[in-house]
């Protein structure tokens, strides 16, 4: 684990970030002379932002190894509204075709009794993750936005390393939950995550902040208090990740195995 240097300082400016974000969604305003894509990208941010909030209420009520798994939903948002923005009106009709599909697969397998509604044939499902995620990256790199060259690492990090430790079944979500003691096995009374929550806090408000940043810009919204929120927090994210994926890369040399980073 890499050590953060003035946390509760850099919380604060999260905090701050959080408000900033909450004090401008009602200002997102269109009609229908807007293309309804930025409207929905706006909701990612709201979205974006309550996620945040409750990752530093998680973090704040000593919940820490589960802080992680709503940083994967909270990237998931992320990375749909920047596509969302990119792509346009085909975004907003491919999420509404994915959404009816799904609600209507569900009504029909939980056996809800509910009506089904009206399919569209004619428009493919948004992409999955894996290939969203390429697909922003590139999109954000051409865009000249840094974001960009950290975006898969970022995924790998963030959506591949929480779905084994922090969201499916497997043993690797409950292991730091159980301690050996010769052949019996027994519950810790408080668990402690390896990152302790607050690299994947830190990377969640750098995630809100990018977003913020293209959706103010998109409504015409400024950005310079958002900018001087964002900055440091950023920084401080590269600098930690450079940091540990050095280690990372020096304990694979060392032992043999493979490093996991953790921001």
């Amino acid at each position: 684990m890499v050590d953060i240097p003035d946390w509760e300082q850099h919380r604060e400016t999260i905090r701050r970030l959080a408000d900033l974000v909450e004090a401008q969604l009602p200002l997102l305003t269109t009609d229908e002379n807007h293309p309804l894509a930025r409207q929905l990208a706006a909701a990612y941010l709201a979205r974006c932002r309550r996620l945040v909030v409750a990752m530093d209420l998680l973090y704040e009520a000593g919940m820490r190894d589960v802080v992680g798994g709503v940083l994967r939903i909270c990237f998931e948002a992320w990375l749909t509204g920047l596509w969302v923005l990119f792509t346009g009106r085909d975004a907003v009709a491919r999420l509404n075709r994915e959404y009816i599909s799904r609600m209507n697969q569900l009504i029909r397998e939980a056996n809800l009794g509910e009506p089904l509604q009206d399919e569209v044939d004619d428009v493919p499902n948004p992409p999955n993750v894996a290939d969203m995620a390429s697909e922003v990256g590139r999109l954000l790199v051409e865009a000249g936005d840094n974001a960009g060259d950290t975006l898969r690492w970022s995924y790998d990090l963030v959506y591949r390393y929480q779905s084994a430790y922090g969201i499916h079944r497997g043993f690797a979500s409950v292991r730091d939950h159980l301690d050996v003691h010769g052949i019996i096995w027994s519950v810790r009374p408080i668990r402690q995550d390896p990152s302790d929550g607050a690299g994947e806090l830190l990377w969640g408000a750098v995630l809100l902040g990018v977003l913020a940043r293209r959706v103010f810009v998109e409504f015409g919204v400024g950005v310079d208090d958002l900018d001087s929120l964002i900055v440091p927090i950023q920084q401080l994210a590269e600098e930690l990740n450079e940091q540990v994926v050095t280690k990372g890369s020096s304990s694979s040399t060392t032992t043999g195995g493979q490093g996991s980073p953790q921001s």
